[in-house]
């Protein structure tokens, strides 16, 4: 105030003369000057309020736009952390499947022994008897008709074992499908789980970010009011001080 009080009253006491030697049109002079003055004084505090202002909602935005870069490397990074895990999980769960086919194929057949049908047993008997009958040429052709049948019978198990491994491989693959199903809707809802929690968050930061600046609007009008209305109560209250004065001055003269 002492910056604008020293020049101000410089006047003041320029027109308090005037008015004492009863020279009003060069103390109207000077009161256009007082108010000139007052009026570029208004306008200069209203240009430091601006400033200030806007260098108030410069560092707002750049404290804004941090927390949003904040956000967003967090997100990223919590984004990645998940989908890496839910892949390495996807890998391992594809790689154990694999592995449980693999081992139903290699394993299949090792604990099945081999049925010998009754046919194929007679003919080995009647093979036998013949031998030691020394009817080597018919045991022979018997012989010959048992190792048909054993083929026949061989060709029958391996059907029979392919078919029985097919199914138990479509048994299996059909699990297997199942919990890919399972592991696909978990994924799909930590990843939504994941997605809700990081808008909360945002709508968070944009909601407080919303409010700060209709507070900090509303509040750097009120101070702008009230700083003008306090300097314009000032240059009143000098101006009619000294008007009374020089007035009453002039009367006790006279």
């Amino acid at each position: 105030m002492d910056k604008i009080t020293n020049p101000l009253q410089a006047l003041y006491n320029e027109r308090a003369k005037y008015i004492s030697e009863e020279d009003y049109i060069k103390a109207e002079e000077i009161s256009i000057k007082i108010k000139k003055y007052k009026e570029n004084a208004i306008a200069s505090q209203r240009k430091q309020f601006l400033a200030q202002h806007e260098q108030d909602i410069k560092n707002f935005e750049e404290n804004y736009a941090k927390e949003l870069q904040y956000f967003k490397e967090k997100w990223t990074q919590r984004e990645k952390e998940l989908n890496d895990e839910l892949s390495q999980r996807e890998q391992q769960l594809i790689m154990s499947q694999k592995e449980e086919i693999q081992y139903i194929v290699n394993n299949f057949d090792k604990n099945i022994k081999q049925k010998q049908s009754p046919g194929y047993l007679n003919l080995k008997k009647i093979q036998y008897e013949l031998a030691k009958q020394e009817r080597f040429l018919e045991a022979a052709q018997i012989k010959k008709q048992a190792d048909q049948l054993m083929k026949e019978d061989n060709e029958k198990l391996r059907i029979e074992l392919n078919n029985k491994l097919k199914k138990q491989i479509e048994k299996t693959t059909k699990r297997h499908q199942d919990e890919k199903v399972k592991f696909d809707d978990d994924k799909k809802r930590q990843l939504i789980m994941l997605r809700k929690e990081k808008d909360r968050e945002y709508d968070a930061i944009v909601n407080k970010y919303r409010s700060l600046k209709v507070e900090m609007s509303l509040q750097q009008k009120e101070e702008q009011m009230k700083a003008t209305k306090r300097l314009k109560t000032s240059l009143r209250r000098n101006s009619q001080e000294s008007t009374r004065n020089s007035v009453n001055s002039s009367m006790e003269r006279v």
